[in-house]
């Protein structure tokens, strides 16, 4: 078995359940404006760059859809979202501690 020389993680979604946190927010907000499949549509744009996703997102929810609107609140829900505890990822705390044991060094690349 070949023996990395080093291991680079992403950040959401693998080592922290951020991800969740943000489609939470989202969905909730598109519920209110009653969008009902929001959570399925935000999902499917996780890691997407922003201007492929808004695009998708305008074609699911029509042209008169005011993107600067929803921009603005859901970074300011998903901000508060982030005040509290973000949940660590199941098994990422154990990873960590034996890569650690075994003296592999470690890093974190995130396209956030």
């Amino acid at each position: 078995m070949i023996r990395p020389g080093a291991v680079i993680f992403d950040l959401d979604g693998t080592l922290i359940d951020s991800e969740r946190l943000v489609i939470d927010a989202g969905a909730d907000i598109l519920a209110g404006m009653g969008i009902a499949d929001g959570r399925a549509l935000l999902t499917a744009l996780v890691g997407i760059d922003a201007v492929e996703g808004q695009r998708r997102l305008r074609a699911h929810v029509g042209p008169r859809f005011d993107m600067a609107a929803f921009d603005e609140v859901w970074n300011r829900a998903s901000r508060e979202a982030f005040d509290g505890i973000v949940p660590v990822m199941a098994g990422a705390e154990a990873l960590l501690a034996e890569l650690a044991v075994r003296g592999l060094p470690r890093a974190v690349a995130t396209n956030s």
